[in-house]
């Protein structure tokens, strides 16, 4: 590994790790998302640290998108998370995903098949926070996922892509774990 790039590691690992519930707060309304106090990578952190590196040999005119975190669940498979506390915006969403995948991969060297093969996406939402919502999301996760327009990252970009309500998503990782991601820590402290 290169200087530059273990200096870029030690900023991700400096600033980027905190916790599940910290990483979905929404700042406007002082609301969270969650209450799992997991340590995750906060992602749009990690897209900093990553946009400030790139910055120095490239003229960037607009910053990259990104979800808000990533973990592993019990099983090793890579969460992708990003939560919606207000309006629901599919472009907004689907851009924050590829640039999110796109950066990702970049930093850790792996391809989009290794995503297919194991990772997940889950896009969380707050149905009571707009009105909005419920034009765009249906009380059917899988309605919900194909209107989202994300549906269709399901086997091309990730194995599973959900949707789910605050509630549905406390019952998931309950049931999957939620676990610093391995790929991440391997690259910490080098």
């Amino acid at each position: 590994m290169s200087e530059k790039d273990k200096e870029l590691w030690q900023k991700i690992e400096k600033k980027s790790c905190r916790s599940l519930k910290k990483s979905s707060e929404d700042e406007t309304n002082k609301t969270k998302m969650t209450k799992n106090k997991s340590k995750v990578i906060d992602f749009d952190r990690v897209k900093d640290c990553y946009m400030i590196n790139i910055k120095k040999n490239f003229k960037i005119d607009n910053d990259p998108r990104s979800i808000d975190a990533i973990f592993d669940t019990k099983d090793g498979r890579m969460v992708f998370v990003e939560f919606k506390n207000g309006k629901l915006s599919p472009k907004n969403v689907l851009e924050k995903l590829y640039d999110s995948v796109l950066i990702n991969n970049d930093l850790l060297g792996i391809s989009i098949g290794k995503l297919r093969k194991d990772g997940i996406f889950i896009l969380v939402y707050n149905p009571g926070s707009a009105e909005e919502l419920q034009n765009v999301v249906a009380s059917n996760a899988n309605e919900s996922i194909k209107r989202m327009e994300i549906g269709r990252f399901e086997g091309y970009i990730f194995k599973k892509v959900y949707s789910f309500t605050k509630d549905q998503f406390e019952d998931w990782i309950e049931e999957n774990g939620v676990y610093f991601p391995n790929l991440y820590k391997s690259n910490f402290s080098k």
